[in-house]
């Protein structure tokens, strides 16, 4: 789960900027593994001597419910991913998969034994577990789909970008944008890439949106790549 978090944000890291983009990745990471501290080395053995009891206190207080906080996290990332992309589609995508995977992973990790003593709990709990299931892989499937299809448009217009450098140097990002989409055979290969249905008109004029938008951070970040080596190059 982990590397799929990572591997999805990772398409708007740029956006994001780098210390936001491992925040979010390693906060959930850490705080789901540091219960198995001891399978590597002890490092609080020494205040568990001195101050059980307080050591004690901390540790259920605060991991006593670690896979149930660490899917929170989780899906806290997905939460955060739908609000860097433009596509309304792709966005309630990943908020379903965020949902479902706080349900999922919330309810799996409850011990049975936990609640087995309490029927009505253990219903509502194992009720709970397909509805999870669902949304996870309904909201995975349809945001994987859409993801693929802006990575690839974004690989073609950032090809494009590339191949135009000098030419990006010499007229700045705002035109150059504007060189781009009066292109038409590349807009109509895009097109093509984004497989808009020819019947709804609104969908395309969103799918155009989409695409432009698109473009605009990946010039951006084309020519931001570019001003940097310029920079580091010595004089």
């Amino acid at each position: 789960m982990w590397v799929a978090t990572a591997k999805l944000l990772n398409q708007y890291r740029y956006r994001m900027g780098g210390l936001k983009y491992f925040s979010i990745i390693c906060i959930p990471l850490i705080y789901y593994v540091f219960p198995f501290y001891g399978y590597f080395q002890d490092a609080l053995f020494p205040l568990l001597v001195s101050s059980p009891i307080i050591f004690s206190t901390i540790y259920v207080l605060i991991f006593s419910a670690t896979k149930q906080v660490g899917a929170v996290f989780f899906g806290l990332s997905f939460w955060f991913a739908s609000g860097l992309v433009y596509d309304d589609r792709l966005r309630k995508s990943l908020l379903v998969s965020s949902i479902g995977m706080v349900i999922l992973f919330g309810s799996i990790a409850l011990a049975p034994l936990q609640f087995g003593l309490f029927p009505p709990y253990g219903l509502i709990t194992n009720a709970s577990i397909p509805l999870g299931a669902y949304l996870l892989l309904v909201g995975i499937f349809t945001s994987a789909i859409h993801i693929s299809r802006d990575a690839e448009v974004r690989r073609e217009l950032y090809r494009n970008a590339v191949n135009q450098l000098d030419l990006l140097r010499s007229i700045g990002t705002s035109e150059m944008e504007k060189e781009f989409e009066g292109r038409v055979k590349l807009l109509e290969k895009v097109h093509r890439i984004t497989e808009i249905p020819s019947h709804s008109k609104i969908a395309e004029e969103i799918e155009i949106q989409n695409v432009k938008k698109i473009l605009h951070e990946v010039l951006e970040e084309v020519h931001s790549k570019d001003r940097k080596e310029e920079t580091d190059q010595p004089t």
